[in-house]
């Protein structure tokens, strides 16, 4: 470990224990441990941290260990093997967060944005239908033909759903309020897809109660499209993903 000058994960899981007695003992799967000699523990370890020669290195890989209880039934460490460990390191920075550059032009990053699903439940209502979980994902797609991606956020109920449309020069603009598709009900994730094949990428929109469709009228506007998924039978449980495929 003399190559790090800083830990800054570091982790540890037990993934097997096996015990065992003196030649003659059967022990139960309910016997307690400390009923047995040995145990062998096998641990998956993660270390990140930095160093001198470099900005970050990750090492994950597996040790294991033999324990032997001692005359007062305490278990001590007898043998400590490594069996493998990948490593990988960066020399420098390999993301640089720029979200505050690229969206903190616009009201709605500080307003909403920047808060939790924590800090949400304790200022809305319960009765909007907001969850603990935060499990609301976001989609890009180029939604006016500039060459640009642009960006959808899904938001939990009682939140707008964001539509930020890409300037080109590293910002974003929100045009949710003009674009029609800023939906207050829970989201679990949408989808830019050319439904109509007319070269304009149209929004699907994955509520947990279900779908909805909004077809791309050029400009930045989306018009919703009435009943455009139809089920024989309203299906159970809540959506929580989607996919499309020609």
């Amino acid at each position: 470990m003399s190559s790090f000058s800083k830990i800054i994960t570091a982790a540890f899981e037990i993934t097997s224990i096996d015990v065992s007695r003196d030649a003659g003992a059967a022990p139960t799967a309910t016997e307690e441990l400390h009923g047995h000699d040995r145990m062998r523990t096998r641990v998956r370890y993660e270390f990140v941290g930095s160093g001198k020669d470099f900005y970050r290195e990750q090492r994950a890989g597996y040790w294991e260990l033999e324990w032997e209880a001692s005359a007062s039934g305490e278990f001590r460490l007898r043998e400590w093997q490594a069996l493998d460990e990948t490593q990988s390191r960066a020399a420098s920075p390999v993301f640089v967060d720029i979200t505050a550059q690229t969206l903190g032009g616009n009201s709605s990053y500080s307003s909403q944005l920047l808060h939790g699903a924590d800090y949400w439940r304790t200022v809305l209502d319960g009765a909007c239908g907001i969850d603990i979980y935060g499990h609301n994902g976001i989609s890009v797609g180029d939604i006016d033909g500039d060459g640009f991606d642009d960006l959808y956020v899904c938001q939990p109920a009682g939140l707008p759903n964001r539509l930020y449309r890409n300037r080109g020069n590293g910002t974003f603009e929100d045009i949710t309020e003009r674009s029609g598709v800023g939906i207050l009900e829970n989201t679990a994730c949408a989808l830019f897809a050319d439904v109509h094949n007319d070269g304009r990428q149209d929004l699907i929109v994955v509520r947990t109660n279900g779908p909805l469709l909004f077809l791309n009228e050029g400009g930045g506007n989306f018009r919703q499209r009435r009943d455009a998924f139809q089920f024989a039978k309203p299906p159970p449980g809540t959506f929580t993903g989607a996919a499309m495929a020609d």
